[in-house]
């Protein structure tokens, strides 16, 4: 199960990746949307972040 929460960025977080080059998400409402997996501990969880007025994905974190 996901875990989701409401986020606006002032600045954008250096470990976000939007899907669209163009995309600006700062200052935004956006939901942050996390999936723990078994790879946690050594890559992070997935996470995804979706417009909160349209639902469309808008970007991703990267797994390190």
């Amino acid at each position: 199960s996901p875990v989701i929460e409401e986020v606006i960025y002032d600045s954008k977080p250096s470990s976000i990746r939007p899907f669209k080059k163009e995309a600006d998400l700062i200052g935004k409402p956006l939901y942050k949307i996390k999936f723990a997996t078994e790879q946690d501990g050594l890559l992070g969880p997935i996470v995804f972040y979706a417009d909160k007025r349209t639902g469309k994905l808008v970007g991703g974190e990267i797994r390190f």
